[in-house]
């Protein structure tokens, strides 16, 4: 597939992000990035392209490497398991960007130049590059019944995700935009389940997200049916990312 083939380049003009309709289409999302730290483009993928990642996504799975730990709230790096359950457990299977076959459509999107000239856009930066950690810098997220993605912050502002499929039964993207990691009580009240400012939007297969990780607090609840599969897309303003051996082993299971 072409990057035609796999973007909505009609409802998302942004192969010209000088041109009224991609200024328009950057504005917009700039907007909800101020104003609620997240920014949706529901429809980013076209019928077919969505079609062919979530069969990517049903050959690769049975294969991913299943991991359980917890991220803490402050935004620790899951290295340090706490006793489960917890809400900020972390239960799903990863399948690691080596897995990605030359022309898989996932790979095709990640690695065009246009998705970062976007998100710069939308950051207001220039200091923004693809990850180039062969195995983490991309990863397909598979919840199963029971696993979840627990409450935390991560450790930068230009998070995005791709939801590929949603579970029959919860496994909702649930996000706290306004709890920084110094906010003391709305942290605790967030992990206790009784923080009013927590939003579920209505994300659908085929909706790319950005959020400002270190600014908002964010979880998918546990999935009770069926099985929900997202994309996460990193990226880094410095060049030439790569993530520690540590890290890589949380992902893989393998030590690479």
């Amino acid at each position: 597939m072409n990057v035609t083939d796999i973007v909505d380049l009609d409802r998302y003009p942004i192969a010209g992000l000088g041109s009224p309709a991609g200024r328009a289409v950057v504005a917009a999302r700039r907007a909800a990035l101020a104003r609620d730290g997240l920014a949706l483009m529901p429809g980013f993928l076209r019928a077919q392209a969505l079609a062919a990642m979530r069969a990517e996504s049903d050959a690769l799975w049975p294969t991913a490497y299943f991991k359980e730990t917890m991220m803490t709230a402050s935004g620790g790096d899951g290295l340090n398991p706490v006793p489960l359950p917890h809400p900020s457990r972390i239960a799903g299977c990863a399948v690691s960007y080596d897995r990605l076959a030359p022309a898989s459509p996932m790979r095709r999107l990640y690695e065009w130049d246009g998705l970062v000239a976007l998100f710069r856009a939308l950051l207001g930066t220039d200091r923004l590059h693809r990850c180039a950690d062969p195995y983490i810098s991309f990863l397909l997220l598979v919840y199963r019944p029971g696993d979840e993605l627990g409450w935390h912050f991560d450790p930068n502002d230009g998070i995005v995700t791709l939801l590929v499929e949603h579970a029959a039964e919860d496994g909702d993207f649930e996000v706290a935009p306004r709890v920084g990691r110094d906010g003391g009580a709305a942290i605790e009240a967030v992990m206790a389940g009784g923080y009013d400012g927590v939003v579920a939007p209505d994300l659908r297969p085929g909706t790319l997200a950005l959020f400002k990780g270190m600014n908002a607090m964010y979880r998918v609840s546990p999935v009770v049916r069926g099985r929900r599969a997202m994309l996460t897309l990193s990226f880094h303003p410095e060049p030439g990312k790569q993530f520690s051996a540590a890290i890589r082993r949380q992902y893989t299971g393998r030590d690479v």
